[in-house]
């Protein structure tokens, strides 16, 4: 299981990032000891404009990435349709229950499938006055989503967007705290006692930020 000792390093390694690079290592480690060799960090706003400054930091595939945004597929996700829909983290597997599924739609899911992104978790992220962003996990193996595993994701995918909101903001200017050991402890501790702490936010530039 992905606690104590694995989390506290994990967020350590969140505290400690000085670029988005080394955010996006720090995240896709913590996503790979999971099980999931894929990860994606989005701030994708309210559908289907996106918010002009949006962070997006991800390990996934270049050919797909590509396709995606030349395709402009984020007008249509799915996944991001329904991470406004709910506040909790979920699996793709959820999402046909709460869309209905346009052929567009179908057909992203496919290509996605041709690079790896068969199975995926997503842990919405919202905050007051800032757009909707999400955090994505995913694999090309089935998974199985227990209370533990969702509890984990959803702490590992929030506290990763309060070091990029630090980041951001140190590049304008503006001083964000950092989490201290002792809250990276008692985080790890609200993991294996079932609690999911609160959830942040971060919009550095769209596409500026990705690492393979």
């Amino acid at each position: 299981m992905y606690v104590n000792a694995r989390l506290r390093e994990t967020l350590s390694r969140f505290n400690v990032a000085s670029s988005m690079e080394a955010l996006l290592a720090a995240l896709a480690d913590a996503a790979t000891k999971m099980g999931f060799p894929y990860v994606a960090m989005i701030q994708h706003g309210g559908l289907p404009r996106l918010v002009e400054r949006a962070l997006v930091i991800t390990n996934y595939p270049a050919e797909f990435v590509r396709f995606y945004t030349e395709s402009h597929a984020y007008v249509i996700d799915p996944v991001y349709e329904v991470s406004q829909l709910l506040d909790r983290p979920f699996s793709w597997d959820e999402i046909p229950g709460y869309v209905d599924l346009t052929g567009t739609q179908s057909a992203l899911f496919e290509e996605a499938r041709l690079h790896g992104l068969v199975h995926g978790v997503t842990v919405p992220l919202h905050i007051p006055s800032e757009s909707h962003a999400s955090c994505t996990f995913a694999r090309a193996e089935p998974i199985m989503a227990s209370p533990s595993l969702l509890t984990t994701l959803h702490i590992v995918a929030a506290f990763g967007f309060k070091a990029g909101l630090r980041l951001h903001h140190a590049s304008r200017g503006h001083d964000v705290p950092r989490l201290t050991r002792r809250e990276a402890q008692c985080t790890a501790l609200w993991t294996c006692n079932g609690f999911v702490p609160v959830t942040y936010l971060i919009m550095p530039p769209w596409l500026r930020t990705r690492a393979g």
